[in-house]
């Protein structure tokens, strides 16, 4: 309802202070800032931000200069209707200097760990907030339920403020796990080479839970980012946290505070009361809205099982699945794999009759010769009827797609006159369909054939053989004469001739249709020793495609481009690695966006 108001309402007058104890780019700024934006961005008003710097500069005189710098700034400024403060340094200021600078505005809080302090200043009807309470014993429990045997605690803290705070809360619990022993780190006695060494002495019956800890005892300041990267080079047991930033940062997990929430629920007291709520009516929120954070990487590192996470953590930097990441693709598969569901059955019931053969002959050892060659026999005749059905398939599918062809051809010259242009631009695209998917179940076919043929090596003239892939290359595409090709004279190799023809012709056709667009298209065939044996290649400089997605390159119905660009079913760079894997040799690629491709292949001596 207080939304709904606020919605209607014009808040292009209405002024808000954001005032921070820290830095831009300290860990808990952005999640603080998108909870407040999240609520307060829909409307038209001021929001200004200011920035204490207060974790790396925290003497009196850094705080009296950025009171005279803000005093100065709100002499020339209307004034604000609600001042927000985030942390305590912020809190505390925001208090002292409430009258004087910001002539009573309404104040609300959020962040602030010294729980006390908060509720004594609430009693003043014109201060409200949300505190932040860490959940010390729950992040204990969950510890001391993952790191069975658990013993000692190592709390590093540093002598700030927010350090103090998060100290005293640890003691507050203490007494609650009597079998846990706490010891301090305390980087307000120690620097940080101190600390290093004190971490690289841990024992594995213990675990470090990091407090606010970010300046040693020589007021050397660290980002967030550098700690956790001190703590992993240094650390071998894990990190528990308190806080979101920290499990982002790299620790295990834990309890953790949430400073986007925080944001938000500070931000929706400014909107209720910028639409009217009174300021009194608002209660101090003492209870974060924490909750159970896990670090993938870090789980695996210590290999802990997510079954023995809390049903409701949130595990960050958790890989996606396959199906996550190619569920276009997956999709596509499912209605080409459909087609091929009567060969899958069909093969079911040849492998149980396979394994009831198998029995059969454990059973009768005596006969073992006679069985023998009866399941050559079996599995020769089985053989045969796999081809048989796989030629009946694709025969079958041919006839309707060529009669869909036909017939839509058939209406595209003789009634062509009787439909309008939307009429025969689906017969055409009826046409593209049927002869694509007619191509598509030759490829296939080729690729189930390269499987199966026997191979029958010998010396066999490489550069001959392109030349001869490129000729009906040139017959096909007279258009293309220009093309400028390269083929290395004399280039041979031990291999089969059949299969080495399927695989050039797939890579040089596939330089020569990514080729199509350049005005000076080239392509080359030419080899280099490699580490191991001679390195054969083709390139082109044709539209070439992002190394990210080398991976699908030679994967069945992978395309890294859509048919409205180039033509193709997906299965040709298949098909040549199958050959080359065949031979017992290794493909790869390299390219870059807009500047070609080379594709390598080795084969075994």
């Amino acid at each position: 309802m207080w939304s709904s108001a606020a919605w209607s309402a014009d808040w292009s007058h209405k002024r808000v202070l954001l005032l921070y104890s820290y830095h831009l780019t300290f860990p808990t700024t952005d999640p603080v800032m998108r909870g407040v934006r999240s609520v307060l961005d829909k409307y038209k008003l001021t929001i200004d931000f200011e920035f204490m710097d207060a974790k790396r500069h925290s003497d009196a005189q850094h705080l009296e200069n950025f009171s005279s710098l803000l005093r100065h700034k709100l002499a020339t400024r209307a004034p604000y209707d609600v001042v927000l403060a985030a942390d305590d340094i912020a809190f505390e200021f925001a208090t002292a200097h409430r009258a004087t600078l910001f002539r009573n505005a309404p104040l609300i809080f959020l962040g602030v760990n010294n729980k006390a302090k908060a509720l004594q200043a609430a009693n003043d009807p014109g201060v409200t907030g949300v505190v932040e309470a860490i959940t010390v014993d729950e992040t204990l429990r969950l510890a001391r339920r993952l790191r069975p045997g658990l013993k000692r605690v190592y709390l590093v803290v540093d002598d700030t403020e927010s350090g103090r705070s998060d100290l005293d809360s640890v003691r507050q619990v203490a007494d609650d796990f009597p079998d846990l022993a706490f010891l301090e780190l305390h980087l307000g006695a120690l620097t940080w080479e101190e600390l290093v060494y004190r971490l690289r002495g841990l024992q594995q019956d213990s675990i470090v839970m990091r407090l606010s800890s970010f300046r040693d005892r020589m007021g050397i300041v660290l980002s967030l980012e550098d700690v956790f990267e001190l703590f992993e080079r240094n650390t071998s047991v894990p990190v528990f946290a308190l806080r979101e930033h920290d499990v982002i940062a790299g620790a295990l997990g834990g309890h953790v505070v949430s400073f986007e929430e925080q944001g938000r629920q500070a931000a929706l007291m400014v909107e209720r009361m910028l639409a009217g709520a009174p300021v009194e009516s608002f209660k101090v929120l003492s209870e974060s809205p924490n909750r159970y954070m896990f670090n993938f990487p870090a789980l695996k590192r210590f290999d802990i099982s997510e079954r023995r996470l809390p049903a409701d953590a949130v595990i960050l930097f958790k890989p996606a699945s396959i199906v996550d990441q190619y569920a276009r693709e997956v999709w596509l598969a499912v209605g080409f794999v459909s087609m091929l569901l009567l060969l899958i059955i069909y093969l079911v019931f040849q492998i149980k009759a396979r394994h009831r053969a198998e029995a059969e002959v454990c059973r009768h050892r005596d006969n073992l010769e006679t069985m023998v060659a009866e399941r050559t026999a079996s599995l020769t005749a089985a053989k045969q009827e796999i081809e048989s059905f796989s030629y009946s398939v694709s025969h079958d599918l041919r006839a309707p797609l060529r009669g869909i062809d036909g017939f839509s051809q058939l209406l595209l010259s003789e009634y062509s006159d009787k439909l309008d242009d939307i009429g025969r631009d689906y017969l055409r695209r009826i046409r593209r369909g049927a002869q694509h998917m007619a191509q598509l179940i030759d490829d296939i076919l080729m690729l189930s054939r390269i499987t199966r043929l026997e191979m029958c090596r010998q010396s066999v003239d490489l550069s001959g053989l392109c030349s001869k892939i490129v000729e009906e290359l040139r017959h096909h595409s007279p258009e293309r004469g220009d093309v400028e090709v390269i083929i290395a004279p004399g280039l041979t190799a031990n291999c089969d001739p059949r299969l080495m023809e399927v695989a050039l012709s797939n890579l040089l056709g596939n330089a020569w249709k990514y080729t199509g667009k350049r005005q000076a298209a080239r392509i080359e065939f030419g080899s280099m020793a490699g580490d191991k044996g001679r390195v054969y290649f083709v390139r082109d400089n044709g539209v070439g495609f992002d190394m990210k997605y080398v991976d699908k390159l030679f994967q069945p119905f992978q395309r890294l481009h859509t048919l409205a660009e180039f033509p193709g079913t997906g299965i040709g760079l298949a098909t040549a690695a199958r050959v080359i894997t065949r031979h017992g040799g290794r493909i790869w690629a390299e390219s870059d966006p807009d500047k070609g491709s080379t594709f390598f292949f080795t084969l075994a001596s």
